[in-house]
């Protein structure tokens, strides 16, 4: 199946993400728009004031050792599969760059790193930021950021990876790229457990109503700790599958929303109370960070989990079996879409890094070393296979789809993809970031008991955001 699926699986992923993207590109919202259209003749681009990009050190030198502050560690889903990326450029470059991971919690990720930036200390390679709005009014504008344009420029190979909305979301009107763009799209699903529950079709093949006349009285994986992610997700996909939830999500790209008072995210605030009411665990859902309601499907106590396919290392025995209750088998753990044949993306977005741009030469040369080697063509590829996605702009060898073929889980979300899914933003992309956490989180448990009911939470939002924008929020 995979060798007949395979020349129509890259063109269906294309257009996919094409598709999504353009459905991106139809809201009516105000703001800042998410993929500005480019002039019919490009404006003359300034020279980039940073010089030329720094020559590698001779082998032998003394080692420059950049300080790799990440949340991709600790508990992370994705935590093993990127330290041993940083091990493998670790030894490619022994005795000229060593990367040493030091590890800061997820939820105290970009307060950490506007801290740093206020007293002039930033690390010299930033992790992808939940805050895009303060890295674009107050990053870029500063030029706190080391200009990626000469490098592209001198690596067109690298340039031509990356997804073109992406590029010019976070290209600058004087042409500096203060930010690597993003060279994947990696749509958002569910994982359901075989092993505990059995659809009688896929996931995105079902209405709403399907999905929960199929789950029944089982038990789904919600939390409303940290930013309540799981849950946000399962909203955002219920919003979607109500009537004009799909133009309200999209009309929000590139703005935030002010007013929660419509019929769209009250309907989904409807569905996810009847969720939260009939197929939680009130005392693993209650409070919960990612971990602890992760904790909950590995015990085969929920059926289903709401995440990215950066997840799928959690499923795969070498990778995730140390997190496994004693009857819970990764291999039987099945990635579909949302009800609807929705997937969850926006692909006008800043990429994974970016680099101090005061970080020194030294520092610097060593940051781009990694980023030269996180997007090769081998570390892009096992990229692909540890968690698929869409990458017009990369071209698999055999091997990949090799490896798809013997990766249940892997194949299972290509094969979803390839159905050319409906994608919208997720709630928390177009919410303030304080509504997006805490402040919706901690009035779910409300939602979650009845005793506020959606009208009442879609209010609640309401005056929240009134608030943040009496206060000069953007």
């Amino acid at each position: 199946m995979i060798k007949k699926l395979r020349l129509g699986l890259i063109l269906m992923l294309c257009l996919a993400m094409i598709a999504g993207i353009a459905a991106c590109g139809n809201g009516d919202g105000g703001g800042t728009p998410a993929t500005p259209a480019p002039p019919d003749t490009p404006p003359a681009t300034p020279e980039p004031a940073q010089p030329a990009t720094p020559a590698d050190p001779a082998p032998g030198d003394d080692v420059i050792v950049i300080e790799y502050y990440t949340y991709i560690a600790g508990t992370h889903g994705n935590a093993a599969v990127h330290a041993e990326m940083i091990g493998r450029f670790n030894a490619l470059n022994e005795g000229v760059y060593r990367m040493d991971i030091i590890h800061i919690p997820q939820d105290d990720w970009d307060d950490f790193i506007k801290q740093r930036a206020l007293i002039n200390e930033l690390p010299t390679l930033v992790n992808h930021m939940h805050d895009v709005e303060w890295q674009l009014d107050f990053v870029a504008p500063n030029q706190l950021s080391y200009d990626l344009r000469p490098w592209l420029t001198e690596n067109p190979h690298i340039m031509n990876l990356f997804l073109p909305v992406s590029v010019d979301f976070v290209r600058q009107d004087d042409g500096r790229i203060p930010f690597l763009p993003k060279f994947v799209s990696n749509p958002v699903g569910l994982f359901y457990n075989s092993d505990v529950w059995t659809p009688s079709m896929p996931t995105r093949d079902m209405t709403w109503d399907q999905f929960v006349a199929e789950i029944g009285t089982d038990k789904l994986t919600f939390m409303t700790g940290e930013n309540a992610w799981m849950t946000q997700l399962l909203f955002t996909a219920a919003i979607a599958n109500s009537p004009g939830g799909v133009n309200w999500l999209n009309s929000h790209i590139g703005s935030r929303v002010t007013d929660y008072n419509n019929p769209a995210f009250i309907e989904g605030a409807r569905k996810l109370q009847q969720l939260l009411m009939h197929n939680s665990i009130p005392e693993t859902m209650l409070g919960a960070t990612f971990a602890e309601a992760a904790n909950s499907f590995y015990n085969n106590d929920t059926i289903m989990i709401f995440n990215g396919p950066w997840m799928f290392g959690s499923f795969r025995e070498e990778t995730g079996a140390d997190n496994w209750g004693p009857d819970f088998h990764g291999r039987t753990v099945v990635a579909d879409l949302f009800p609807g044949n929705f997937a969850l993306e926006l692909p006008a977005e800043i990429g994974l890094y970016w680099v101090a741009a005061n970080a020194g030469d030294d520092q610097i040369r060593a940051a781009l070393a990694y980023l030269e080697f996180f997007l090769s063509d081998d570390e892009m590829q096992r990229h692909l296979i540890q968690s698929g996605g869409m990458s017009p702009g990369f071209t698999p060898t055999p091997g990949f789809w090799a490896a798809v073929e013997e990766d249940q889980i892997l194949q299972h979300y290509m094969e979803a993809l390839a159905t050319g899914p409906t994608v919208v933003p997720r709630l928390d992309q177009i919410t303030f970031d304080s509504i997006a956490q805490p402040e919706m989180p901690n009035l779910l448990p409300m939602l979650a008991n009845g005793s506020m009911t959606p009208e009442e939470f879609a209010q609640a939002l309401t005056d929240l955001a009134a608030e943040i924008v009496a206060a000069g929020g953007f």
